[in-house]
């Protein structure tokens, strides 16, 4: 095989995994197939606060949301970037407590509180997480369950943050109907955007650290900067499950 050849051969490879999930359409019954479900999807997450009145069920309803986001967070880190995080009380934990004191000592709004929480309560994450990085496997499971058990004891022991009462007082939004829309947007958008990202071309770099880590290191990318990524995207959709459910 000539030089030419080669070149071909390497660009035809790199086509064909980037147009992987490509489909042909041909017809209305291919376009129904794919755009029935995501719409039944939207539509009935849109319906579903307007249909169900009762208080409690208002109440499950929006923690089904927020556990959902965290389902999502934890089968991005592991399905695409490899990490098996089993921190996830971490996440929620820093969130919740980050909105809480914004709310209570700042008096700011929920509306403002819960996004600084997420970014603020993802990097605080991912700096912690950072000299993780470098394990894998089990190993990185263990260390980051050591997060959340660490944290509940510290807060006990100094009873610090409340102590095991936690921080009251707290604000809520203004009518269940903005928590509930605002929780549910912001799952379609990270459903749907999170798809959308691991098609791109860091998505093939988050797939392919899971496979071979040291294969894409000796290529020259930078695989901590990319783990990284992942954590805090990750932490972020953690610290806002945590921040709307406190």
């Amino acid at each position: 095989m000539n030089k030419s050849e080669g070149r071909k051969e390497r660009i035809d490879r790199g086509i064909k995994v980037r147009t992987s999930g490509i489909y042909a359409i041909s017809s209305w019954k291919e376009i129904s197939y794919l755009l029935i479900p995501r719409a039944a999807l939207i539509v009935g997450l849109l319906i579903l606060p307007l249909v169900i009145t009762n208080v409690y069920w208002q109440r499950v309803l929006s923690m089904v949301g927020i556990y959902a986001l965290l389902a999502l967070s934890f089968d991005f880190l592991t399905h695409f970037v490899g990490l098996v995080s089993l921190g996830g009380a971490f996440f929620v934990g820093v969130g919740g407590y980050m909105a809480a004191i914004l709310n209570t000592k700042l008096g700011l709004s929920p509306l403002f509180t819960i996004p600084l929480a997420t970014i603020g309560g993802a990097l605080f994450c991912t700096v912690l997480l950072l000299p993780c990085l470098p394990l894998r496997g089990v190993y990185f499971s263990i260390v980051t369950l050591m997060y959340p058990l660490l944290m509940a004891r510290v807060i006990e022991a100094l009873n610090i943050l409340g102590g095991t009462e936690g921080i009251v007082g707290v604000a809520s939004f203004p009518s269940r109907w903005v928590e509930q829309y605002s929780l549910f947007g912001v799952l379609l958008v990270a459903l749907f955007g999170l798809r959308r990202l691991v098609n791109k071309d860091i998505g093939l770099v988050f797939r392919g650290i899971k496979d071979n880590d040291q294969a894409v290191k000796a290529s020259g990318i930078n695989i901590t900067f990319y783990k990284a990524a992942g954590v805090f995207i990750t932490a972020a959709m953690g610290c806002l499950s945590g921040a709307g459910l406190g």
